[in-house]
């Protein structure tokens, strides 16, 4: 469940309290001044963990030496097949 938190008009107290998704009350009584206590909005807390999200996102480079212009099969197959029909008798 998510950590909410709450900030007080009055005299400025934070609370964290948690509630279920979806039930987050907009404002809780403050625990130090018994006032109202109003919802923060805040930025998320999110932790990557393993080797890093970078390494299965990204495209491995080609390695220096690697053969970039050699053809697909597809190519190879056409080029072969376009090589049967031109031979003359």
């Amino acid at each position: 469940m998510p950590i909410y938190e709450y900030r007080c008009a009055k005299c400025g107290y934070e609370c964290d309290s948690i509630f279920p998704i979806g039930r987050a009350r907009k404002s809780v009584r403050c625990q130090g001044c018994n006032g109202r206590a109003v919802r923060v909005y805040s930025a998320p807390a999110i932790q990557f963990k393993g080797s890093g999200f970078y390494n299965t996102d990204y495209r491995q480079k080609k390695h220096h030496g690697a053969k970039e212009d050699q053809p697909t099969p597809q190519e190879t197959k056409e080029k072969a097949d376009a090589g049967k029909g031109s031979t003359s008798k």
